[in-house]
């Protein structure tokens, strides 16, 4: 029995403990990060094994990609732990992998890592591509804000009103970003933003209308919220939003296949993928050479 057809027959909670499994995380961490990599995977197998348990939707997964989302972790180096910055989750899609003799779309439940923004955050700073950046700021409509550019700088004033009024609608959010240089820049993002990425987002989940016989937009992502001026939107998902837009100008991060950025989300869904290449044959550890033994990602 090969290890493909082995991960099939593992409890889908077990995958992470799995001893080649176990070797593979063990081997991808040091590779690319050194020290730590067994506490890592101890405390990473046991966050995912918990999370799989309570998820029916996880559960339907293939193991094959339940274990590529757990190798994930160790490529990537972000935790599943939860708390106000945390970094990553996991969450099951349904792919396009084909079609049967009659022409149907063949479907299959995969599992996907999902990196948020604060999970982004930790790797931009690892990648060298900031020196530092704080946490976005969400501007309310009771708080006193202006930004603009003076002398070629942008700058930011802000006060936030405390305590903040019941009802206060978001308006505006920004980050702070120190360059390697150490020059300071601010990324900014008003609401004007926040209602063309829902218009995009209605556009992006289009649906088959057979009244009309043609696509017509869809529902925007739910964290955009219900109000129309996109002042509803979910506080956590703007601020991956707006590390997405203070990035957008850097190198795109290399997060491996079966990842997606929370900001991207709505903008990029996973449709269709092609097959998925053999992990000896593919992985590239970005800046890190690895010799790889014979084995799937």
């Amino acid at each position: 029995m090969d290890f493909l057809e082995e991960l099939e027959k593992l409890k889908k909670e077990d995958i992470p403990f799995n001893q080649h499994v176990a070797d593979k995380f063990i081997f991808v961490y040091k590779a690319k990060f050194g020290d730590g990599a067994e506490s890592f995977y101890e405390e990473q197998s046991n966050l995912f094994s918990a999370i799989v348990t309570e998820s029916d939707a996880l559960k339907k997964c293939s193991g094959f990609s339940l274990y590529n989302a757990f190798l994930l972790l160790a490529i990537d180096g972000v935790s599943l732990e939860k708390n106000y910055t945390t970094q990553c989750y996991l969450e099951s899609r349904g792919v396009k992998i084909g079609k049967d003799k009659k022409g149907d779309d063949i479907w299959e439940k995969r599992a996907a890592l999902k990196i948020s923004g604060y999970g982004e955050l930790l790797m931009r700073k690892r990648s060298g591509h900031v020196k530092d950046i704080n946490n976005p700021v969400i501007v309310y409509d009771c708080d006193s804000f202006a930004y603009g550019e003076k002398d070629g700088k942008v700058f930011v004033n802000y006060t936030k009103t405390f305590p903040r009024k019941e009802g206060a609608k978001i308006i505006a959010g920004y980050v702070k970003i120190t360059r390697p240089d150490d020059s300071i820049d601010y990324k900014v993002m008003d609401i004007e933003d926040v209602k063309r990425l829902m218009t995009y987002s209605e556009k992006n989940n289009k649906k088959w209308d057979d009244r009309a016989r043609k696509y017509v937009n869809g529902d925007a992502n739910p964290l955009y919220g219900k109000e129309k001026d996109g002042s509803g939107i979910d506080s956590g998902f703007f601020a991956a939003k707006i590390i997405k837009h203070a990035f957008k100008t850097f190198p795109r991060l290399n997060v491996g296949d079966g990842a997606v950025m929370q900001a991207d989300d709505d903008e990029t869904p996973i449709e269709e993928v092609k097959e998925v290449v053999p992990f000896g044959e593919r992985i590239k550890i970005e800046g890190t050479k690895v010799e790889e033994e014979d084995g799937p990602f």
